[in-house]
């Protein structure tokens, strides 16, 4: 059966973390650490749309690993719950054995894993805020703005696509779910 915690890479989740890591306020915690590093990653990543059709690719292929993988999950799941910064997610993958080497064997470091999603939404948000006559924050840097524009119907598809894999997979449980009950009764 697959758990919310599978659905990690998702992008759902990744704007709702990047939205808490972006906020005006950040937690005591992390305001007590200094500057954001994510904004410098974000700034320096350059995406292509080769970078993000693998990570399309390979984030599903995680999903079903991680269903297969009870220790993958746990490592994701733990990834996922701790209050770090996202660069600071990408070292906890690479110090969690079995998605450190599912990524290593798919050829993309823990680092690009979390920064192309992590990108992508950022741009897309500068995007929109440009489209209503506002100013982006300036740690997006402008090439991945324009790539968010010249390629919006390739990342709409791929939005569309993970959500009706998500869609599908909502069902499988829901049918394992009546499935385990009726055996149960």
């Amino acid at each position: 059966m697959r758990h919310a915690a599978f659905r990690w890479p998702g992008l759902a989740l990744v704007l709702v973390v990047l939205i808490a890591s972006f906020s005006q306020e950040q937690t005591p915690k992390h305001a007590a650490q200094g500057p954001n590093p994510d904004e410098s990653a974000i700034h320096d990543y350059i995406l292509t749309i080769d970078k993000v059709n693998s990570y399309a690719v390979l984030s599903k292929k995680l999903q079903a690993a991680a269903a297969n993988d009870p220790v993958m999950a746990a490592e994701m799941k733990k990834v996922e719950e701790t209050d770090v910064y996202m660069v600071e997610r990408a070292a906890l993958i690479e110090k969690s054995p079995h998605t450190a080497a599912f990524l290593k064997t798919n050829g993309m470091s823990a680092r690009e894993f979390v920064l192309i999603p992590m990108t992508a939404v950022t741009a897309a948000i500068a995007a929109s805020a440009q489209d209503a006559k506002g100013k982006p924050p300036a740690f997006v840097n402008p090439a991945n703005i324009q790539f968010v524009r010249d390629h919006r119907a390739e990342l709409k598809k791929l939005e569309n696509d993970k959500a009706s894999n998500s869609k599908d997979s909502d069902e499988r449980d829901s049918e394992e779910k009546d499935s385990n009950e009726k055996e149960k009764n």
